[in-house]
């Protein structure tokens, strides 16, 4: 079986309005509104906010979808993945390559196709993961929130360890805008997996001086049930209650610096 070249479908989740960095809406969110303290700290989710976590499997549907003639639509696909392989995989139960082995033998390939599909899958990684490309805006965001005295940490679910991470948003020209990264592998726990509290012990701090950014609305869900305030980017369907910007170059309007309503008040 030939692969065929590496383009992929488009993301079929927006990006978000294309706006110039003065183009955000005047008013603030405030989610520090309702009761307990307004929060100092920011933990920022790195799939969905800082960059596109999703170039690979995307590409990997393309090839089961084309060549092999898959019949199935991309939700499903991801679905799939993330119910039965992603946890184990960000856990560090099992390696990526192992996982994607299983998923392929899942979807019914032939032993010779499932070998060449995990090798090309693995490789085509390697290649993502050594070049990543962080969102329009996003290094300005960061520059301009932390100015405002936001103290931030980078949350990274995904199949790396926290050293790994630091080096590919070092790449990316923003590792100094973050004081912490917690990797869900370090954890030992995924987003359905109790990872907010073994998060919240690893910062030091309480849920509530928490503001945490996410564009997945389970991961959103997850941490308000753990007690942080949340801000949604980018997020169709986002849970109730939970405000929500269009792209991350909105971030530094969408929130106060922290602590300003506790001393207005």
């Amino acid at each position: 079986m030939t692969i065929p070249p590496t383009h992929v479908p488009a993301d079929p989740r927006p990006i978000g309005n294309p706006q110039s960095d003065d183009g955000f809406p005047g008013a603030a969110l405030d989610p520090g509104s309702g009761s307990g303290a307004s929060p100092t700290s920011m933990l920022v989710d790195y799939g969905g906010v800082i960059h596109d976590d999703t170039v690979w499997i995307r590409w990997l549907y393309r090839l089961l979808r084309d060549p092999l003639g898959r019949d199935a639509s991309f939700d499903r696909f991801t679905s799939t993945w993330n119910a039965e392989f992603a946890d184990r995989v960000h856990c560090g139960h099992v390696s990526f390559e192992e996982a994607v082995r299983e998923f392929l033998r899942g979807a019914g390939l032939a032993p010779c196709h499932v070998a060449e599909l995990c090798a090309a899958a693995v490789s085509r990684r390697r290649v993502l993961d050594a070049s990543p490309r962080a969102f329009p805006g996003v290094r300005t965001a960061l520059l301009r929130v932390s100015a405002q005295g936001w103290k931030m940490s980078l949350f990274a679910c995904c199949a790396y360890d926290g050293s790994t991470v630091r080096d590919q948003v070092r790449r990316m020209g923003i590792d100094d805008c973050f004081q912490e990264i917690l990797a869900s592998r370090d954890l030992a726990r995924s987003a359905t997996d109790n990872v907010w509290q073994a998060a919240l012990v690893r910062l030091g701090v309480s849920p509530s001086s928490i503001l945490f950014v996410s564009s997945r609305p389970a991961r959103l869900q997850g941490a308000v049930a753990a007690g942080m305030r949340c801000l949604g980017v980018d997020v169709p369907q986002a849970p109730p209650g939970i405000p929500v910007i269009d792209q991350i170059r909105e971030l530094p309007r969408a929130v106060p610096p922290p602590g300003l309503r506790s001393r207005a008040g």
